[in-house]
């Protein structure tokens, strides 16, 4: 695949990553999901460390998951600027 497909395509899952981080009912399911973990931990009993274990580890993949898409984004922008970037050199090359 060449340079420029490529960055397209980093391009295209970055946009595509902001849009499903962006949809009100992603947002709205991962907030729901955040809050019944913290309220199943602070509701829970201090002697059930593995429960607690359990909803810590729930947490780290909500995080893990919006992490995942963020990075996509972050790398479909900087792709968009290499692309543009390279566009520049291009047209400097051929003396456009």
């Amino acid at each position: 695949m060449s340079n420029d497909a490529e960055l397209r395509k980093k391009i295209a899952e970055g946009e595509r990553a902001s849009q499903l981080l962006n949809d009100p009912m992603i947002v709205s399911a991962l907030k729901e999901m955040r809050e019944t973990v913290y309220e199943n931990i602070r509701s829970s009993h201090f002697r059930h460390k593995d429960e607690r274990e359990y909803l810590y580890l729930q947490l780290r993949a909500i995080d893990e998951f919006e992490k995942r898409f963020t990075q996509r984004m972050k790398n479909g922008h900087v792709a968009a600027s290499r692309l543009d970037e390279l566009k520049r050199t291009m047209k400097r090359a051929i003396g456009v």
